[in-house]
């Protein structure tokens, strides 16, 4: 059972790293894009869980949103910095 929950953490991070390397090849604006649509689908998955009764304890939901929320306004400054440096 260790050996498959291992396979899987590492597939997992191959695809992290891999996925944050695509990331870094993107323009600025593209790549502000791209997180925002992650961070958006993860609240919309979480908010699908917690419809089903899921809740950790490790990181309530409500706690997960407004982290999302507080990325979400840093990701819209950071989007308009990299606006005004286009012009």
């Amino acid at each position: 059972m260790a050996s498959r929950e291992r396979e899987i953490a590492d597939r997992y991070t191959k695809k992290t790293f891999a996925h944050i390397k695509w990331l870094r090849s993107l323009s600025p604006l593209q790549s502000i894009a791209v997180r925002r649509r992650d961070i958006l689908r993860h609240c919309l998955l979480l908010r699908e869980l917690m419809r089903d009764g899921y809740s950790s304890p490790d990181l309530p939901a409500e706690e997960f949103l407004l982290r999302a929320q507080e990325s979400l306004l840093s990701l819209r400054e950071e989007r308009a910095i990299a606006k005004r440096a286009l012009h």
